[in-house]
């Protein structure tokens, strides 16, 4: 019998074993290298350098699982306490005093702003004013009003953003509609995140960037709607111009998450926005997937009366647009019945059609619709995963034919990307975007909790993302075809053979995140349990225990050594002394009995044989003497 796994191929990278009976689990095995030996070596070594290295060594390592791990839970924690005292929060509208004339020291500019394309405060402090001089509706920091107490004369605004409230967003001549008097900060809940934010305005609202969404207002800050169509006019938005009461507001993040763009200041001389870069072609598309969504949560709902109401409306609508010859009599008849209400209504009509044109609605306004619609139910969310994981194993079990013509890359990679790229599409697509998505939302918190102790903030680490990827994906594959022979799950195979590896086979584990900490860590962990090991404590003190101690001085050497200086080797020998107590439980009726008392006198030895050992050493040597005369 081989003492071979006969799980592991013994052509694994490509070596011919010369005899597997020579085969043992010692470092000296014997091999009859194939001609493309070296190829394959390099290869190996290559990708599997590749997925060993990190960006910034066991440090970084370790710092990111420190404040990742470490620091989330407490971040957490102290995140729901906020949205706890939010939901506590009511919202309120807090006047700007006029002006005192004193010279407050300002705040770096407030304003909430895509800069350099990322929601954040614009924080910048060249020529700052006082931020009642804005005159349109914006979306300002949170944070900066508290650290001033709530104080808004010392909240600043710099020039840039002044100017571009001034002259390009709004007209210059409406400020003298609205005086410095009207100037508020407004304490709202934004209706998408359901977060508490600040806002500045003269009023209740901007009279030229608010807008009516199904008779309901709704308020975007003012740099969103400025070169964007998200909002415009259709059947169901038209603007509200001074008609503003209770609006809704949106932050800003929202806003471009629902489907607008914040503008994006380029410069002068250049122009840019979303209809020139063309970010809204895909909105048709996506606005009738999620009506078809909102569809399909509905039909899992138990108001069938409700359910039979939106069907027959659906039907209605839909009617025109199904290709049988029933459509057309249906649509000129509909055709005939407008054109008939449009005579008799002529003047009706025409206004109607002027406040209401008959435009397709953006994306944006079609996500606002739904967004107090929301139906939860458990069962059809299980469903839907259900339903989802059977799709997607489906379409992995068909896509052999895919990974069979990458069969090369996925047993011998020459890179770690090749390697990567041989999987299908849609498995590391789908791994990618999962990853992604639990990385940025730690890394928020992470970096808030630098932020807060003054340290650089950090990126998403993208190549440890696709390491994480590649190890989900080969697992998955090698589980659905486990003949394709993948090239990592090979690897593991052999690092768990050789205890020399095994640090190799740990820092990969390391590198996808699999343990819970790093190597360095573990060391570190290992140094404090040594330290606060007091041994005397784990031993029982009780009358019935006996006791024998043993002391020993223990060497330690390298297992092998390496080439050099052979004087190094009693350098590197390591001396120990050895102290151990074995403990055992003497019966009661032992510890019952009364102890033996021998009298001491002249003829007592105390050191020296006893008799056992005497008799047994004089039985030895008649032994011997009898085995001599032989």
């Amino acid at each position: 019998m081989s003492n071979i796994d006969s799980s592991i191929p013994l052509q694994e990278f490509d070596l011919k074993y010369a005899s597997e009976d020579n085969l043992t689990d010692s470092d000296n095995e014997v091999f009859e290298l194939d001609s493309n030996f070296d190829q394959y070596t390099v290869r190996f070594s290559n990708v599997l350098s590749e997925m060993l290295a990190h960006e910034n060594d066991d440090i970084e390592m370790e710092t990111y699982i420190g404040e990742y791990d470490s620091d989330i839970e407490a971040e957490l924690e102290q995140d729901n306490n906020e949205q706890n005292f939010d939901n506590e929060q009511e919202e309120r509208d807090e006047i700007i005093p006029n002006d005192d004339k004193t010279n407050n020291v300002l705040s770096p500019c407030v304003i909430i702003d895509n800069i350099h394309g990322t929601i954040k405060r614009c924080g910048d402090t060249y020529k700052l004013r006082k931020m009642r001089n804005l005159f349109g509706t914006w979306q300002i920091d949170r944070d900066a009003v508290q650290q001033v107490n709530n104080d808004h004369l010392k909240l600043g605004v710099c020039d840039s953003h002044f100017l571009y409230d001034q002259n390009q967003i709004h007209n210059p001549k409406e400020k003298i509609f609205k005086e410095f008097t009207d100037a508020i900060v407004q304490h709202r809940r934004c209706i998408g995140c359901k977060k508490f934010v600040t806002f500045f305005s003269r009023g209740e609202g901007c009279s030229s960037h608010s807008w009516l969404i199904n008779g309901q207002n709704i308020q975007v800050p003012c740099n969103g709607v400025i070169h964007c169509n998200a909002l415009r006019n259709s059947f169901i938005s038209r603007p509200a111009f001074n008609k503003i009461k209770k609006p809704r507001f949106i932050c800003c993040a929202c806003y471009e998450q629902l489907g607008g763009h914040v503008h994006k200041r380029t410069g002068r001389g250049k122009k840019s926005n979303c209809i020139q870069d063309k970010l809204h072609e895909k909105d048709t598309t996506k606005g009738i997937k999620i009506i078809a969504n909102w569809l399909i949560k509905i039909s899992h709902i138990d108001e069938e009366t409700k359910k039979e109401e939106i069907l027959k409306s659906i039907v209605k609508a839909i009617l025109p647009f199904i290709p049988t010859p029933s459509t057309k009599n249906i649509s000129s008849a509909i055709t005939t019945s407008t054109s008939t209400t449009t005579t008799t209504t002529t003047t009706t009509t025409t206004s109607s059609t002027l406040n209401h044109p008959d435009e397709t609605p953006s994306l944006f306004i079609i996500q606002i619709l739904f967004l107090n619609t929301s139906i939860s139910n458990e069962d059809t969310k299980t469903i839907d995963d259900e339903r989802f994981g059977r799709e997607f194993e489906i379409k992995l079990w068909k896509s052999r034919k895919v990974i069979n013509e990458k069969k090369d890359s996925l047993n011998s990679p020459e890179s770690l990307l090749e390697y990567y790229n041989a999987f299908p599409d849609f498995v590391t697509e789908f791994f990618q975007g999962l990853l992604v998505e639990i990385f940025k939302r730690k890394l928020v918190v992470s970096n808030k909790k630098r932020k807060y102790r003054g340290q650089n903030t950090k990126t998403l680490p993208e190549n440890t993302i696709i390491k994480i990827v590649t190890f989900f994906v080969s697992v998955l594959v090698g589980i659905a075809f486990p003949s394709c022979g993948i090239w990592l799950t090979n690897v593991l195979s052999s690092l768990a053979r050789k205890p020399k590896l095994l640090s190799s086979l740990h820092r990969l584990l390391t590198v996808w995140n699999v343990i819970g900490h790093s190597e360095r860590h573990e060391r570190n962990l290992e140094r404090e349990r040594i330290n606060k090991v007091i041994p005397t404590q784990r031993l029982y003190k009780e009358l019935n225990i006996w006791n024998l101690a043993i002391i020993d001085n223990i060497d330690f050497k390298q297992k092998t050594f390496s080439f050099g200086n052979i004087y190094d080797t009693t350098r590197d020998t390591s001396h120990a002394t050895l102290r151990m107590v074995f403990q055992s439980k003497i019966p009661d009726h032992l510890v019952s009995r009364q102890e033996e008392v021998i009298a001491l006198d002249e003829a007592t030895h105390i050191f020296g044989m006893n008799f056992t050992t005497k008799e047994a050493l004089n039985r030895f040597q008649n032994i011997l003497e009898k085995l001599l005369d032989i």
